[in-house]
């Protein structure tokens, strides 16, 4: 149809109507030679609009005002250039039929899932086509860059404190900021390999913490953490203060950022820099619900259960950098420990790993193991419960340089109550043999 519109007469358009392609992927051919012998500036805008439409990440509505912005941002940007920002029906009319705006009104998508389908097939050596094609990995390193060379603008090199007002009006004004903030990582993760990607990471989150980080922050914090008490002077006190001693090492361990974190300690950062937000080695434990620890119960029903590979992966590097293992965070439930931490999400690998490295076996700790203990194989009170063999594993590999003097007699209780299931297993297995042996 639009190809139709453009003819300047009716003899014209019956004419095309006898040359129209026969097949879908014919008719998307037709348009992006159309869109091939147009400028350069048009091709680039067809590219990144479906590039973006494609691949964003569905968990955000992706409005037209955020795709308009994403387009506009070229690699090595330092300052948001209003001028570059195009409007959706620029947009709209490049990409033709491939695209249509959404029932909503407010966003724009592809007109067919056979678009998408014939995008994912342009081959990668396809002279005319590639520039169009959509691959989930490289286009996650695109999307990926943008984001950081939006996060890294000079628009949010501004010092500023937490603040909702703030944040909101960065929304406003920045249409791709919330995306940006939000998403970089998930495009980024498992492409770090990329050099331009990891520059920008660096670039980000560099030892010197620079504002463009603490403003990323600042706007992250909000998302990640579903409330803040901005109400509170005392306590957005207390957070800017926490956000200003917190090194990029604490930062980069709360994504986490495996690679990121050893080039920061091989940079100089202190791996035991001990704030509100506790060591690195804390806030990959707690993760981003860290930010709220001093006054949130960061173990509560212990939701979560055990870490992601990159959390252990973090671990072991802390450790083998010299990270304390039994540095307390300070929390309204009290002072806790990583050993105690790495418990409470029932992680048998991060246990022993801490343990290994010389972790203490602490009055929460143990009361931990005898409570989980007692409780296994009843879903009533330890519904996200160890695995029997996890939990005993655990225990076993607890040495007697791991518990002090004082607990030492309750521990060797723990070490029975193991034997003793053990020894009931064991037989319990001996009876059922006997009894299938006597069926025969």
């Amino acid at each position: 149809m639009d190809y139709l519109c453009e003819l300047p007469n009716d003899a014209s358009r019956r004419k095309a109507l006898d040359t129209l392609p026969p097949t879908l992927n014919a008719t998307y051919e037709r348009i992006l030679r159309r869109v091939n012998a147009i400028n350069q500036h048009v091709q680039s805008l067809v590219a990144r609009s479906l590039r973006w439409i494609v691949h964003h990440d569905r968990r955000i509505l992706f409005t037209t005002d955020i795709l308009c912005e994403a387009v506009s941002i070229n690699l090595g940007d330092t300052r948001r250039n209003a001028e570059a920002v195009p409007d959706g029906d620029e947009i709209l009319r490049w990409c033709s039929s491939l695209v249509r705006t959404a029932e909503s009104g407010r966003c724009i998508e592809l007109a067919h899932f056979t678009v998408e389908e014939f995008l994912l097939q342009i081959a990668e050596n396809d002279g005319e086509f590639a520039a169009y094609r959509i691959s989930p990995g490289h286009d996650d390193v695109e999307l990926a860059k943008v984001c950081l060379t939006y996060l890294n603008l000079q628009d949010f090199n501004d010092q500023t404190q937490l603040s909702e007002k703030v944040t909101q009006q960065r929304f406003k004004d920045f249409p791709l900021r919330e995306y940006a903030v939000h998403y970089w990582d998930r495009h980024a993760r498992r492409h770090y390999g990329d050099a331009e990607l990891y520059a920008l990471v660096q670039r980000l989150l560099s030892p010197s913490k620079p504002n463009t980080l603490i403003s990323w922050v600042h706007d992250w914090l909000p998302l990640v953490c579903g409330f803040l008490h901005y109400e509170d002077p005392a306590v957005m006190s207390i957070m800017n203060a926490a956000i200003a001693k917190a090194s990029s090492l604490h930062h980069a361990a709360m994504l986490p950022l495996p690679e990121v974190s050893k080039w920061l300690i091989e940079a100089g950062c202190d791996v035991n820099r001990s704030g509100t937000f506790g060591t690195p080695l804390h806030c990959v434990l707690l993760g981003n619900i860290v930010y709220l620890a001093f006054y949130y119960d960061p173990i509560g029903s212990r939701i979560k259960l055990g870490y992601s590979d990159e959390q252990q992966s973090l671990v072991d590097i802390f450790l083998q950098a010299g990270a304390d293992p039994n540095h307390y965070i300070r929390t309204p439930a009290g002072k806790l420990s990583p050993l105690f931490l790495g418990l409470s999400r029932y992680d048998k690998g991060v246990a022993m790993t801490l343990l290994a490295k010389g972790a203490m076996v602490d009055e929460r700790c143990l009361a931990l193991l005898e409570n989980d203990l007692n409780n296994l194989g009843d879903p009533g009170k330890t519904p996200r419960r160890w695995n029997e063999e996890d939990l005993v594993a655990v225990i076993g590999h607890i040495k007697s340089e791991n518990v002090e003097a004082c607990r030492y007699s309750r521990f060797m209780d723990v070490v029975a109550q193991v034997d003793n299931r053990k020894g009931t297993d064991d037989r319990n297995e001996t009876n059922d043999a006997e009894v299938t042996g006597h069926r025969e």
